[in-house]
């Protein structure tokens, strides 16, 4: 590569330093170089186009810690340096199949030392979004590469961001939902704990759009996103499924852990309906269901079980002449808070 290599020591030096002083708007990439050579090291030229290109780097050495680092941490770029041995560049194609499947947020280049057809047939299949050949390259051709992999894959979050995102909501849509849901299912299954599904629908909507418009049931809406928001903790899911019904899930240890948190829940509700205006309200009714990984079911059946234990207590609740447990106050149907 036609750049001055510099010392070795010297560019660690100063990969570490710019990370200590990261501009808030600077992308974050991180260099793969398993067998690092003086003659072939990505970590001189990346250095010296790092403050022109508001980057930071982070070097790592190996495979298995560029996997662990892309699962663990979020990362603007990464660069697989595959000069020194091109056989290991196939390795870390294969490991990084799934990881790049899932971040889509991540835009991946790959440097080789000469042309490979099996490689470059295996680069296009992980979705590698550039395979650069080392003799090629010039400082230019380098910056050129790195700013539109980072503009590509910004692109690709940002649409990937509102296919998953309910836009009059902010919440998870039913894909982001389901998504996310997966997540949990599987840290549950991993550590023996059980996740908390509910179903949430909002009465009273269409009246709310025939009396005060759609944009008042717009407002509805909005309010009892940011109820539900509020009332269940940060690390929880929640989602507008579509039309006036929500989603959530949540990680619990047991049964009773998540009977508490249905009953605070239901208890903020109760005090949400107070600071409301009584003579309008949108009220919300709230199902459940429990994934045991002891006993597993599909999203769908307890979607569908939450919804029937929410419906058959909606109808218990009409029957004895119950208000509704909670609602959203008149003011934020009518624009006013």
């Amino acid at each position: 590569m036609r750049v001055p290599l510099g010392d070795g020591a010297s560019a660690v030096t100063e990969i570490g330093s710019m990370e200590h002083a990261r501009p808030i708007s600077a992308a974050r990439v991180l260099l793969v170089e398993p067998v690092p050579s003086d003659l072939y090291r990505m970590a001189h030229p990346l250095s010296a186009l790092a403050g022109r290109l508001q980057m930071v780097f982070q070097e790592v050495w190996s495979i298995k810690k560029a996997v662990e680092s892309l699962q663990q941490s979020h990362w603007d770029l990464c660069i697989y340096n595959g000069c020194t041995h091109p056989a290991l560049a196939r390795d870390f194609l294969i490991a990084i199949q799934e990881v790049s499947t899932r971040s889509h947020a991540c835009g991946f280049l790959l440097v080789c030392r000469e042309e490979d057809a099996a490689l470059e047939e295996l680069a296009i299949e992980t979705g590698i979004d550039e395979l650069l050949i080392w003799e090629e390259l010039t400082p230019r051709r380098l910056a050129r590469s790195l700013r539109f992999a980072l503009r590509r894959q910004r692109t690709v979050a940002r649409l990937t961001h509102q296919s998953f995102r309910d836009e009059l909501t902010g919440l998870f849509n039913r894909r982001g939902f389901v998504r996310a849901y997966e997540l949990l299912k599987a840290r549950a299954d991993a550590e023996g704990q059980r996740v908390l599904v509910l179903f949430a629908d909002l009465d009273g909507l269409k009246s709310t759009n025939d009396l005060f418009g759609h944009e008042a049931g717009d407002r509805s809406l909005q309010a009892a996103a940011r109820f539900l928001t509020s009332a269940l903790r940060y690390r929880d899911v929640v989602a507008r499924l579509g039309g006036d019904e929500f989603g959530a899930a949540a990680l619990v240890h047991g049964t009773e852990d998540g009977d508490e948190l249905i009953a605070r829940l239901h208890a903020d509700l109760r005090e949400y309906q107070l600071h409301g205006d009584a003579t309008h309200m949108a009220s919300l009714s709230i199902g459940s269901a429990l994934y045991n990984p002891e006993n597993p079911q599909g999203l769908d059946v307890l979607l569908r079980e939450a919804d029937h234990r929410m419906y058959r207590e909606k109808v218990q609740r009409t029957s004895a002449g119950e208000p509704e447990p909670g609602g959203v106050d008149r003011r934020a149907i009518r624009g006013e808070g």
